[in-house]
């Protein structure tokens, strides 16, 4: 079984630690207006003033976010044969699908300032299906009787 595009498996660790604190503070930002202030150390003429504090909260937590779901969606499972890459690629194939009928969906239901946050949130909603998907199929084999 050929798995070079995936990563190690203690990755998956890490990327569920990150993911529940970054949901953690994303949910803080949306509801408690939670922010990070940071001063960059570059600046542009005329694009940012570095003596001025940058509100970065959307930049850390939204690329934060993506690079831990995708830790946590592309890490090798404990036993990676051949069951599993079937499992992982109709999964993703799910996700697509699921992913992509919703945001149809959201181009005929939605308007305004709301389908921005819909568009926002498509970006991770792909790995949440994958992964969701990907975990309940693998604990629904494990639960079969024949692999007890």
């Amino acid at each position: 079984m050929n798995t070079k595009l995936l990563l190690p498996r203690k990755f998956k660790y890490v990327g569920m630690i990150l993911t529940v604190i970054l949901m953690s503070f994303g949910i803080a930002n949306m509801y408690f207006e939670f922010m990070f202030e940071i001063y960059t150390p570059f600046a542009v003429q005329g694009l940012l003033d570095s003596s001025q504090p940058n509100e970065l909260t959307d930049e850390i937590l939204g690329g934060g976010l993506i690079i831990s779901l995708m830790l946590l969606a592309f890490s090798k499972e404990k036993i990676e044969d051949e069951f599993v890459s079937k499992m992982r690629l109709e999964s993703l194939l799910w996700a697509v699908y699921v992913n992509y009928t919703l945001l149809i969906l959201a181009f005929f239901l939605v308007y305004g300032s709301p389908f921005f946050d819909v568009i926002v949130y498509n970006m991770y909603t792909i790995l949440i299906f994958f992964i969701g998907r990907f975990n309940f199929l693998m604990y629904r084999h494990l639960q079969t009787p024949e692999n007890d």
